[in-house]
């Protein structure tokens, strides 16, 4: 017998199942596990306005807003930096990274370029201004 001939329509039955399926999961926000994590070297406000998870890399990729990338493993809370991502005339401001293929994607709204970076060593293989077109 179909559904639909019982009075009971297929998106109703999906949001019964999806409710009944949640209710087993209980997430407490006033009692979450939290670390917190010392970024070193850091020069300025963090804003974390834009902070990605890499699968590939298993890392947390944390935009400075500065310079800097910071690259966390959230297993072993072990902290890696990429620095000096300016230009050698003006330092960065990283608000932004994404990633594709095998290389990381940062957006230094300083300058402003796209900055392309190797992840294995943080070497900047390439970069490409931006510009505003009104």
């Amino acid at each position: 017998m179909k559904l639909s001939r019982m009075g009971v329509s297929p998106l109703l039955l999906l949001v019964a199942l999806l409710l009944g399926a949640c209710s087993s999961f209980k997430l407490n926000p006033t009692s979450l596990d939290v670390t917190s994590i010392n970024l070193p070297q850091v020069q300025g406000d963090l804003t974390f306005g834009d902070i990605v998870y890499n699968p590939r890399l298993k890392k947390v990729l944390v935009p400075s807003g500065a310079d800097q990338l910071f690259l966390i493993d959230p297993e072993s809370r072990q902290v890696s930096v990429f620095s000096g991502l300016g230009s050698s005339s003006q330092p960065g401001e990283i608000v932004s990274v994404a990633s594709g293929s095998e290389l990381l994607f940062l957006l230094d709204q300083g300058m402003p370029q796209i900055i392309v970076v190797e992840p294995g060593s943080g070497t900047v293989v390439a970069s490409v201004s931006v510009v505003s077109v009104s």
